[in-house]
């Protein structure tokens, strides 16, 4: 290439955090004056140094305004999946599964060689994708962010004084409940968002939260202040406290990235959200007795800030709202209930219970031939009765299910939405600890509500994901 070489720079300014299934945009630009047709490169590094494993290469020559635009989704999505177990969990745990980082090479090609100009590292070493959907023209996901992850504002002395109010990573939005009697005096003066879970002990629940803390106007945010430190759950019976305990983000409780509630590591792979069970089997706790109880994520302060009397490394006003679980007894006309768990807009779950009529069917297809009676081999024909004549050699055995809501409010009708469009739904039955797989079979979803419908209820069908096992006849 005659004359200047060129210099290939990021143009635009990618966020530290977005969803991978959606546009993840790279723009490319020289800034280094050549004359010639130039052919962009990038290149993906997994991890957060440059000396990552390369995942994905991008080659593309400018385009007439000399600049080149890559959408690496294709590539990202491939590798942010779904924890499958993470019902399972009684603390907290990180996600290897659902978030991805990492770092671009950007640089030119000539002649096949390519040339590295720089590097795209974000603003803290690296990108961070979730493996969430997002809407066509959201290119940033700032406004997303700003919902998740909290922003919190100190004083010249160095304790926090205020926080923006943010969601785990849930559909679940509204509405917001006052407090009330049977409210603990942490979550008084605070919004709540209520959810129901049945008083089976093995129903689960998780709530998700972006660990990441971001600095509002005044002082920065201190390092050890950019993350979760802590999950306080209070246990009601009523207006009786039956239990009341925090559980400390860290990595020897499956949390992290820090080993104790002051350490000052944040941004890093697996860390970017943490899981926290919400249900039954949560840490050391005893539900038995439980009418409902209150969980949100808190952050650290220094224990010279005025803040919370019974722990006062908690900065006492929550990050997130707070989510409060019922406790449903259910009602004396209920089927036995069926538990959903769906892949949420954000790469995390929700979830959902059906107590209403429940089908149970078996569809059946069989594969037979005629079976060749009598014994014709022998010196003396013979047949009897039992003897075969057309024989099953083999059956396609498929459970299916149809089951109902009660009625529903317009806001419980708007979340299931998200059911009936899931890509990975399981289903929990009454009784049992565990959760199988299901695929929908419904391929419509109608939006219902009050004004239209009056009382309305959802129904759902679907199948299991495995079949049943059949012998041959």
């Amino acid at each position: 290439m005659a004359g200047p070489q060129p210099n290939a720079q990021l143009r635009n300014t990618p966020s530290d955090f977005n969803l991978s299934f959606g546009k993840n945009i790279f723009t490319l630009e020289d800034v280094g004056g050549a004359t010639d047709t130039i052919k962009f490169g990038l290149n993906i590094l997994s991890g957060c140094t440059t000396g990552g494993t390369q995942v994905a290469t991008f080659r593309q020559f400018e385009n007439p305004s000399g600049v080149a635009t890559f959408d690496l989704q294709n590539t990202l999505k491939n590798y942010t999946t779904i924890n499958r177990t993470i019902e399972s969990i009684t603390g907290l745990t990180s996600a290897p599964d659902e978030t991805f980082r990492f770092v671009t090479e950007i640089g030119h090609e000539i002649g096949g060689d390519f040339s590295i100009d720089s590097y795209g590292t974000g603003s803290t070493g690296c990108y961070c994708v979730i493996g969430g959907r997002k809407e066509y023209y959201d290119v940033d996901w700032v406004d997303g962010f700003d919902q998740h992850a909290s922003t919190i504002t100190y004083n010249g002395l160095g304790c926090p004084s205020s926080r923006s109010r943010v969601f785990a990573l849930s559909d679940w939005t509204t509405p917001r409940t006052p407090f009330g009697a049977d409210t603990p005096t942490w979550a008084t003066a605070q919004s709540i968002l209520t959810q129901k879970i049945p008083s089976d002990t093995n129903a689960k629940r998780t709530l998700s939260f972006l660990n990441r803390l971001v600095a509002g106007v005044g002082p920065s945010v201190d390092d050890k202040s950019k993350t979760i430190k802590f999950f306080r759950v209070t246990i009601m019976d009523g207006t009786t406290e039956l239990d009341d305990f925090y559980i400390e983000n860290t990595l020897t409780n499956g949390g992290g990235p820090n080993n104790t509630i002051n350490g000052s590591a944040f941004d890093q792979y697996p860390y970017d959200v943490i899981t926290i069970q919400a249900g039954h089997n949560m840490w050391t706790a005893d539900t038995t007795n439980a009418t409902h109880w209150f969980i949100a994520p808190f952050t650290w302060q220094d224990s010279s800030c005025i803040g919370d009397p019974s722990n006062p490394n908690v900065f006492a006003v929550p990050l997130s709202y707070v989510y409060r679980f019922n406790v449903d007894q259910g009602e004396c006309n209920d089927f036995e209930y069926i538990d959903f768990s769906w892949l949420n807009s954000y790469g995390f779950r929700d979830y959902f219970t059906f107590r209403k009529r429940k089908d149970y069917s078996i569809d059946i297809q069989r594969n037979t031939f005629e079976k060749v009676d009598g014994t014709w081999s022998a010196a003396d024909y013979a047949i009897g009765t039992d003897d075969r004549g057309e024989q099953v050699y083999s059956q396609s055995l498929r459970q299916k299910y149809t089951a109902n809501t009660g009625f529903l409010s317009d806001d419980e009708a708007n979340f299931l939405k998200n059911l009936f469009i899931s890509p990975d739904v399981k289903v929990r039955f009454e009784g049992s600890s565990d959760f199988y797989p299901v695929i929908i079979e419904d391929n419509r979803w109608e939006q219902r509500t009050f004004r239209k419908d009056k009382l309305f209820q959802n129904t759902i069908r679907f199948k299991m994901a495995h079949k049943l096992n059949s012998q041959r006849g």
